[in-house]
């Protein structure tokens, strides 16, 4: 069978796929790996709903496919990937960031690609080592200097920054609040002279 699984049968396999003993996860498991099929936003969160159940090789085996095959899955409009990304190892959550900080500097990305990545390194704030927390932060400034749309977009990286900013080291937190400040006030202002 070379082709695509329905959607509506992607999303029974995922719902049935806490219920699946380990010998029925490693059989689906076997089959979305084996290329038999085309990969897209359903199986890929079956392939990932199924990994974190079994953990060990099958999860590792399925990150590198997801990784190298399907990046847009960690940070898809579609599904929530938080789930399987808190079971990532700390090598493999820096691939996700690295993955995650190369959208974020594309200027010719989808907008709301964007957000979906400016919420994913705020919730994730706290799994970032101090490096990647300054490389985010950055990331995340760069955006907030240039946004000219909507107010929900405006907030949300607002709000990825702040959750980010209580976590950076001394000097760069007080930096941090006093550019946050910085821009609040010239919002008020803007929003006075609107």
């Amino acid at each position: 069978m070379n082709g695509f699984i329905d959607r509506d049968n992607a999303k029974s396999i995922a719902k049935i796929a806490l219920q699946l003993n380990e010998r029925q996860l490693n059989k689906v498991f076997e089959f979305l790996m084996s290329g038999e099929i085309h990969i897209y936003i359903d199986e890929a969160n079956i392939l990932a709903t199924i990994s974190s159940q079994l953990r060990g090789k099958y999860l590792d085996n399925a990150f590198q496919y997801l990784l190298h095959r399907f990046p847009l899955y960690f940070y898809s409009v579609y599904y929530d990937a938080t789930q399987f990304i808190m079971t990532l190892k700390e090598e493999q959550l820096d691939d996700v960031f690295k993955c995650v900080i190369g959208r974020l500097s594309n200027e010719k990305e989808n907008d709301d690609i964007l957000i979906q990545c400016v919420k994913l390194i705020g919730n994730f704030s706290m799994k970032w080592n101090e490096r990647q927390l300054i490389d985010a932060f950055n990331s995340l400034i760069d955006i907030f200097n240039d946004i000219d749309s909507s107010y929900s977009d405006f907030r949300d990286v607002y709000n990825a920054i702040a959750a980010i900013t209580v976590k950076l080291p001394g000097r760069q937190f007080d930096g941090a609040f006093n550019y946050l400040i910085s821009r609040l006030e010239l919002r008020r202002d803007w929003m006075k002279n609107k």
